[in-house]
């Protein structure tokens, strides 16, 4: 016996099944949006903070200070190491005056480099760092000193890369400056 006024419900109606699938979907972008920009942000900050100290490292060497980079990895993300000297005198004996020291991207961003012959090497840990030097009279990337494992060679683009995510740092050796992809 049936009462009145009570419907036999069997089911989603056709409606109300399209309206769960378009909650579905827009709840399901709005996270994969959320994800890539947690994944995107560890990139773009290593990227950033790497052109930032080339620059700096450039132009402070232009200026009256003889300044490299050290750049490399550890357990918790990139290394970036300023080494600011002054000449003593006529011999280029050099002294130390600072080093500042930057840590930057995240454990899990992976660094390497390009040389000018087209190879590309990981970024090494502390023991075996990229080091960037600039002239001081025309600011242009000096050639890897002779007992380097790249002896004569330049650094052309450091790449950085975490997922699917890759920003680029390209370096124009012939004049130091620096342009991001």
């Amino acid at each position: 016996m049936r009462l009145s006024g009570k419907r036999d419900n069997r089911g989603l109606s056709l409606v109300e099944l399209i309206i769960v699938l378009a909650i579905m979907a827009v709840l399901t972008g709005a996270v994969s949006i959320g994800v890539n920009l947690v994944t995107n942000k560890a990139v773009d900050k290593c990227a950033t903070q790497l052109k930032a100290s080339i620059q700096s490292a450039r132009v402070t060497t232009m200026g009256k200070f003889r300044t490299y980079l050290r750049i490399y990895m550890t357990t918790d993300g990139v290394c970036i190491e300023e080494i600011v000297s002054t000449l003593n005198n006529a011999a280029d004996e050099s002294t130390t005056d600072s080093v500042k020291q930057v840590f930057t991207g995240d454990a899990n961003v992976t660094v390497r480099f390009q040389l000018n012959d087209g190879s590309w090497y990981p970024l090494g840990d502390a023991s075996n760092p990229l080091i960037l030097e600039f002239d001081r009279s025309s600011g242009a990337l000096k050639q890897f000193p002779a007992g380097s494992p790249y002896a004569g060679k330049y650094c052309v683009a450091i790449e950085i890369s975490k997922g699917s995510r890759i920003k680029t740092l390209k370096l124009a050796y012939l004049t130091g400056k620096v342009t991001m992809e």
